[in-house]
């Protein structure tokens, strides 16, 4: 009888998990560093005596920040998956899942050290009950023209979302475009290339397989490196032989952007999917499912280019003790 009932209510889980979308979303949190000094990475600057006088007082209004968009970001649930990207360590992730208003709130990370000069990491936050993690690791990225040079591992993770879907879940933060974009265009096409690699090695095992890519690619839905290396369509999908698509082409097209640079909002933080995720029947979303999380908290006034920008927490040196200068992006996903 005991078993007959603890069956029942697992059911009762699934099919209540079930009904809720599965959000998925992303946020780069904008230099969510410790206090420390680390002598093995460039991170001089936030410590309490660096340029940027970055004090136990700053890191705790920061992280408390980041927990109230995440909260704010789930809407009236949790949000099931979320990619992260400007984390110094595991140390910053673990005070936000339990020393803030998250502690109770379920959430797991998945995080790995990577050799980013900075020190700066991609990591993966989930909700335990929504999503089981099969397995996980960081693939290296390097640049066939400069081998000495280093950024941020992409981070992949396999797992079960809601007892149903087998996921396969790329967290990305591709290199900047310091120096100029058409200076350091080779390495976020080395990048591309990378993950296109690995997807194509998914691909060829399950030609079904269903995968969500996410993350700050500091480039445009319609760049080389998004849309002819990683070859993810921008146009809703069709017939095309790619098997990938950009949720965010048409927010693109429409002006929007979750990152504001002189005056323009820029389109660099995306989620991409496999087209099977919009044309099956079972765990899918739609062409027009994702969006940005423009919480008026999140935003201020934008005195010299008007309108509104992101509340950041730095401008140049200056603290503003914001929340991030980029806004945080994410897709429903339903059964």
């Amino acid at each position: 009888m005991k078993s007959i009932f603890i069956l029942s209510f697992l059911l009762f889980c699934s099919w209540a998990y079930a009904q809720k979308p599965f959000r998925v979303a992303f946020y780069n949190v904008e230099n969510f560093f410790d206090t420390k000094n680390d002598s093995l990475t460039a991170d001089d600057d936030f410590t309490p005596e660096g340029s940027y006088h970055w004090t136990y007082k700053r890191f705790e209004k920061k992280k408390t920040h980041i927990a109230k968009t995440i909260a704010a970001l789930g809407g009236d649930n949790m949000v099931a998956v979320l990619g992260m990207c400007e984390i110094e360590n595991k140390n910053v992730l673990q005070s936000l899942l339990y020393y803030s208003p998250l502690k109770n709130a379920g959430y797991k990370m998945i995080h790995y050290n990577s050799p980013d000069k900075r020190g700066i990491d991609v990591a993966m936050l989930y909700h335990h009950k929504r999503f089981n993690v099969l397995h996980s690791y960081a693939i290296k990225v390097s640049f066939e023209s400069r081998p000495e040079e280093t950024t941020r591992d992409i981070l992949y993770v396999k797992g079960i979302a809601d007892n149903a879907d087998t996921l396969n879940i790329f967290v990305c933060h591709a290199p900047s475009r310091r120096g100029g974009e058409s200076a350091s265009r080779f390495k976020r096409i080395d990048f591309a290339n990378i993950l296109k690699k690995h997807c194509d090695s998914i691909f060829s095992l399950c030609d079904s397989a269903k995968i969500i890519i996410m993350g700050d690619f500091n480039d445009f839905p319609d760049d080389v490196s998004m849309r002819e290396v990683l070859n993810a369509d921008i146009e809703c999908p069709g017939a095309g032989a790619s098997k990938l698509y950009n949720l965010m082409g048409s927010l693109q097209a429409e002006g929007s952007g979750s990152y504001k640079f002189r005056g323009e909002w820029n389109m660099l933080d995306q989620i991409i999917v496999s087209k099977n995720l919009l044309t099956s029947s079972g765990f899918r979303t739609t062409c027009d499912g994702a969006k940005i999380f423009r919480a008026a908290f999140l935003l201020e006034p934008d005195d010299k280019y008007f309108s509104d920008k992101p509340f950041r927490t730095y401008s140049g040196p200056r603290y503003l003790g914001g929340f991030s200068d980029h806004l945080p992006v994410f897709c429903d996903f339903i059964k």
